[in-house]
């Protein structure tokens, strides 16, 4: 199905019962077209690592791939068939160079319990501002500074379309306390 808004795609997983965890339910098909659509333009500009995250997205959602991923997929691998390319990474343009494997570990072992953590605070109606990360940081016994927690937030927000807009939601629209009698 095609839907317009994540908000309709949502609500069909909802309206028919969707296993909302389900990676093939409509609700995080949708978003995952999103992140291909993402990695399509940093594949676009040169982005070494966009290709395979799309299509390691495309294969957890059940999602068909789009075009331009298929073009290139194929293509890649015809050029490593004919052995004009000694590497199926040489073929297909993958590459890692200039990242540091022990700090991207670092950040994908925190990034998406940060985003939450601020989530939970913007939510509450705090203000993200440098104390709140360094408070995070407290909070989560970690052995990074809130400086680097403050840097993984903003970088997971642009990585991760979704989280941008849960964030721009609840930024906009924190949650009400409730008055007592």
């Amino acid at each position: 199905m095609k839907f317009k808004t994540a908000a309709e795609a949502w609500a069909f997983t909802h309206k028919h019962r969707e296993d909302a965890a389900d990676p093939r339910c409509a609700g995080r098909q949708f978003e995952a077209r999103q992140l291909v659509d993402g990695y399509r333009g940093k594949h676009e500009s040169g982005d070494t690592t966009a290709l395979p995250y799309a299509l390691a997205t495309c294969a957890h959602h059940g999602l068909a791939m789009p075009d331009w991923l298929s073009d290139a997929v194929y293509v890649g691998i015809v050029r490593w068939h004919n052995f004009e390319a000694r590497t199926l990474d040489d073929a297909i343009g993958v590459s890692r160079k200039g990242q540091r494997a022990p700090e991207e570990m670092k950040y994908r072992g925190h990034c998406v319990e940060v985003f939450m953590q601020v989530i939970t605070r913007v939510r509450e109606g705090r203000s993200v501002e440098p104390d709140l990360f360094e408070e995070i940081s407290e909070d989560m016994n970690a052995e990074f500074s809130g400086a680097t927690c403050s840097r993984w937030f903003y970088r997971y927000l642009e990585e991760t379309p979704v989280a941008s807009d849960w964030y721009e939601h609840y930024k906009n629209n924190p949650a009400r306390k409730k008055l007592s009698p």
